[in-house]
């Protein structure tokens, strides 16, 4: 020790031994954290891909229909992966570059992607794996305009989207027709269609549909048992939008009594044509 030293009493040691243990401890901490965020913000769309669909994996793995026992362990699990499924998801979905993904390894998991012909919009649908012959599906649908990509976070009320129509409007522009469905058990399902636009910058619900007041939406309920059993290509329990006709339809629905008053799929069809300003219901 040089004279000029003063002698380090052992607190002194110990604080200093103290600081470089929390200082290891923090980098340690910190490149935990980088590593497991990474694919939230993958460099590439194999990365994201890759990320999502094992997250989405290990909801299936842990929730109501992967087979084992409940526990809360397993609902901690699920709870978990759920949320950074849907945080990995749209952290990526909300680059520019991630259009360019189509997520064949997620589509694999059993997620669904649907996506308008013009590009602009696509709905991302999953099964939180919360329910039974109830689904609780959830859904996440990304858009652009003007060069910026965003997200309607909250997604649409109906479930799974199965499909998004496109087609451009006199008046409104281009309007999109998304089509979901709700599972409400192992017979009975709820079809419904949402009409949207991009409003500055913002994807919104356009009410122009004319029924007992103005909506932006039209549904059936009905029970799968007690549809009439029809060839391959000619069944009926679906919605459509025509672009031709500019023309919206749905099946038209009898009420029956061996299913609680939920419809029957009948032959027929409603159609609600495009007059100019609104979907009106043709008689």
């Amino acid at each position: 020790m040089r004279p000029s030293e003063k002698p380090k009493t052992l607190f002194q040691t110990a604080s200093r031994k103290q600081k470089e243990q929390t200082v290891r401890k923090t980098l340690i901490f910190t490149a935990a954290i980088l590593a497991a965020s990474a694919p939230l913000y993958a460099q590439s769309c194999r990365e994201a891909d890759a990320a999502v669909a094992a997250e989405y994996r290990k909801m299936q793995e842990n929730g109501n229909y992967g087979g084992g026992e409940w526990s809360e362990a397993r609902e901690r699990h699920l709870a978990a992966a759920g949320k950074r499924f849907y945080a990995k998801l749209s952290a990526y979905l909300a680059r520019p570059e991630s259009w360019g993904c189509v997520f064949p390894r997620l589509l694999g998991a059993g997620a669904g992607i649907a996506a308008a012909a013009d590009g602009r919009v696509r709905a991302f649908s999953w099964d939180e794996q919360t329910g039974g012959t109830m689904h609780n599906d959830r859904n996440l649908l990304q858009y652009r305009s003007g060069g910026r990509t965003a997200l309607l976070a909250d997604g649409l009320s109906g479930g799974w989207v199965r499909q998004i129509a496109a087609d451009t409007l006199p008046r409104y522009g281009k309007v999109y027709f998304a089509v979901s469905r709700f599972v409400g058990s192992s017979r009975l399902y709820l079809d419904r269609v949402e009409v949207l636009h991009i409003e500055k910058g913002r994807l919104k619900p356009l009410n122009i549909i004319r029924t007992a007041r103005l909506g932006n939406t039209l549904s059936y309920e009905a029970d799968l048992m007690a549809e009439p059993s029809l060839p391959e290509g000619r069944e009926n329990n679906y919605i459509a939008y025509d672009a031709k006709t500019r023309t919206l339809s749905l099946p038209v629905v009898v009420a029956e009594k061996e299913s609680d008053g939920d419809g029957r799929v009948t032959a027929g069809r409603i159609r609600y044509r495009f007059d100019g300003l609104y979907f009106v219901r043709q008689k």
